[in-house]
């Protein structure tokens, strides 16, 4: 005679295993992904980290956002060509300055740079050449320039005069700090020209940097906020 409850009692006991199992799986699949999710979120701060000590504008980055990581990945992209004194400018017009050792190489592209500078192509300056560099601050809706006055030619009178200038770089307020650089290290390799020695940025101690920085302040070029910022990260407080 068939044993139906002794087989109905064994069912049960096999389904109440097998659903122990699946919610054991759920389980041990739930405590993964909350581990790869802690994981990834403190990759995510430490790239964070990363990128906002390497930036010379991480106060003015805005990522309270769904972007912030596009935001961080471009800034990060942006501090290598900085490191490596290549810099970018992509508003208003495109254009590309590379400081290579003895010279400047600017690279206008694009309509707007062809309408006012001329066919765009690269520009390649001498730093013995240079007798001056003029950095003015953008202000409002106007964008700045940065200008490379070379032998026997005048410094322009305003960015209407920059914008058709070959050896001037327009760049709205959010570069400013790469137009800094820029100026403060050619001024530094024109200073070391006549005795043949080249300075590198990266060769500078922090003393020296915090000095370039309080001058820039001075000059009214950074704030007085940015300027502490700079002063925490080269003395690392």
């Amino acid at each position: 005679m068939v044993d139906w409850k002794g087989l109905a009692k064994k069912s049960i006991e096999k389904s109440t295993e097998v659903a122990k199992q699946g919610v054991s799986k759920s389980k041990e699949k739930a405590d993964e992904k909350k581990r790869e999710k802690a994981l990834q979120e403190e990759q995510d701060l430490a790239f964070e980290k990363m990128v906002l000590g390497a930036s010379l504008r991480a106060e003015k980055l805005n990522l309270k956002g769904k972007n912030k990581k596009q935001i961080l990945e471009a800034e990060h992209i942006r501090n290598q060509q900085i490191r490596n004194n290549q810099f970018v400018f992509e508003k208003p017009a495109k254009t590309t300055v590379i400081l290579d050792d003895n010279f400047v190489r600017i690279t206008h592209k694009g309509i707007s740079n062809a309408l006012t500078v001329g066919a765009s192509g690269e520009k390649v300056i001498k730093i013995s050449d240079i007798n001056s560099v003029q950095l003015s601050p953008p202000g409002g809706i106007v964008s700045g320039y940065l200008q490379f006055t070379l032998a026997g030619n005048k410094n322009t009178q305003g960015l209407s005069e920059a914008i058709k200038d070959e050896n001037s770089v327009i760049f709205i307020k959010d570069d400013l700090d790469m137009a800094v650089v820029i100026k403060t290290i050619v001024e530094e390799l024109m200073a070391q020209d006549t005795s043949g020695v080249t300075v590198n940025q990266q060769d500078l101690s922090p003393a020296e940097e915090l000095r370039k920085y309080k001058a820039l302040l001075d000059d009214g070029i950074l704030t007085q906020d940015e300027f502490d910022a700079k002063k925490k990260q080269l003395l690392d407080i």
